[in-house]
């Protein structure tokens, strides 16, 4: 466990309770890799009902209220529930309906924030979903943009379709298709693990054959399959609910960031399912409760999907423990979501998972040239799994004190490592004079220390 995962992120109390997820993020274009994102749509004034689709007034039902307050958060979208929603905040912030994003373009954004938020608690059920199949067939589907249905080129889409198609061949709509999918992933066939290593251009392949990843990967597993059958899909990214600190107060961890799958019905908007396993998610939601566990029989995705160029499989030998079974305040993160005085998410989200810099070699970008400090700072930079942010206050507080030359060239490298992982497109701050920074900072800390003792 690390500082990063155990730090609190946002705090709330709530009348109906532990809330599901709050999302802030949604991701709508894949490359078999990795999740990028359409720039954004037409905003509006974030009042009234949030939500993808048309309401006049309030929705009717059950409804909760929220009070929340962030603290070691920073984010140009507002964590909101994933069900229809309004909101009280600070002025600045609005909504953008293409991907239901609560957002603002001041500096400060989430950071010290409190707001609060009305969201519907009974919205989103087994009938609500079902009877959205008559607009379906209608072509409802049409209302969403074609690439929330898109594959992409250099994946095995007719193996993947081969799994996704006998996994519900059984179901009569898409409700039953998004469950079968869900429960697929969620059985005994697949691990849940932090610690996985795969390679190549075809994640979710890869991952089917393993059967061991964390959430992005099932989240992806189950939008990719889901789009091979035709139903529009995207990722979400955010947080579970935490934990209860005190009754009626919930607090939330760095170590509650989540990905999750959200499938369209037309007429009723985004919905989310869970297929990570309950190792880390707990429940599923109340609506995506399947009424029996299924067992199918499914293709073996190692039968159909690249059969001469796929790596060896490496299958667990047992199935995980169904009891006890731990919560998410148990498990210790997510290494591709950086939390903390940082930003939630990588605005590409790798489902890969991509070799650490090692501090060696060529300055080609801010990565090459903050891995090239940490190397030359050694312990004082703390260890690799804290957030630029983390990183920075490490140095500050890890030894003698730095002028303030070094400390603005200390902020600027943090600031350009930032932009390269969170900011949308990524920006990777080879225009600035990257290896300078390094070595102001590098020189000052050695100078520092030299001159420490020589005092003594």
């Amino acid at each position: 466990m690390n500082g990063r995962s155990t730090s609190p992120v946002l705090s709330y109390t709530s009348t109906g309770g532990r809330v599901d997820v709050l999302r802030a993020y949604s991701f709508d274009t894949f490359d078999g890799n990795r999740w990028d994102r359409e720039s954004g749509g037409e905003t509006v004034p974030a009042t009234g009902v949030l939500w993808p689709e048309p309401f006049d007034g309030w929705i009717e039902g059950e409804s909760s209220f929220l009070t929340i307050s962030t603290t070691d958060l920073s984010e140009s979208r507002l964590p909101i529930p994933a069900a229809p929603r309004s909101i009280t905040a600070a002025a600045g912030w609005v909504y953008d309906r293409s991907t239901d994003e609560v957002v603002s373009d001041s500096p400060s954004g989430t950071r010290g924030l409190q707001y609060s938020v009305r969201q519907s608690t009974d919205f989103h059920s087994e009938e609500a979903l079902r009877a959205a199949e008559e607009l379906i067939a209608a072509g409802g589907d049409e209302a969403v943009p074609a690439r929330y249905r898109e594959l992409p080129d250099g994946i095995d889409v007719e193996g993947l379709r081969t799994v996704a198609t006998a996994l519900t061949a059984s179901a009569t709509d898409r409700y039953e298709s998004a469950l079968a999918l869900q429960e697929y992933l969620r059985g005994p066939g697949f691990v849940y693990d932090t610690q996985v290593s795969p390679s190549g251009d075809d994640a979710v392949t890869t991952f089917l054959e393993t059967r061991r990843g964390y959430c992005v990967q099932f989240a992806t597993a189950m939008t990719v399959m889901a789009r091979t059958l035709d139903i529009p899909a995207r990722l979400a990214v955010g947080f579970l609910g935490g934990s209860e600190n005190v009754p009626g107060e919930y607090v939330v961890r760095g170590r509650d960031a989540h990905a999750w799958p959200e499938l369209y019905f037309p007429g009723h908007g985004w919905v989310r399912f869970e297929p990570t396993p309950s190792v880390q998610t707990g429940a599923r939601p109340p609506y995506a409760e399947p009424a029996e566990a299924p067992e199918p029989v499914v293709p073996d995705v190692r039968d159909t999907a690249r059969p001469t160029t796929a790596p060896e499989p490496v299958l667990p030998t047992t199935a995980p423990t169904a009891s006890p079974t731990p919560t998410p305040a148990d498990e210790g993160g997510f290494p591709w979501l950086a939390v903390g005085t940082g930003a939630l998410v990588l605005a590409a989200v790798a489902v890969g998972w991509a070799r650490r810099r090692s501090g060696a070699g060529p300055v080609r970008d801010a990565e090459d040239a903050w891995a090239l400090l940490r190397t030359r700072l050694g312990a004082r930079a703390g260890d690799d799994a804290l957030t630029p942010a983390e990183t920075e206050r490490a140095i500050l507080d890890g030894g003698p004190e730095l002028g303030a030359e070094a400390r603005e060239a200390l902020g600027l490298l943090r600031v350009a490592v930032e932009r390269q992982r969170y900011a949308p497109r990524g920006e990777n701050g080879a225009d600035a004079p990257l290896r300078a920074w390094v070595d102001v900072v590098s020189t000052a800390a050695r100078e520092a220390e030299r001159a420490a003792g020589t005092r003594k």
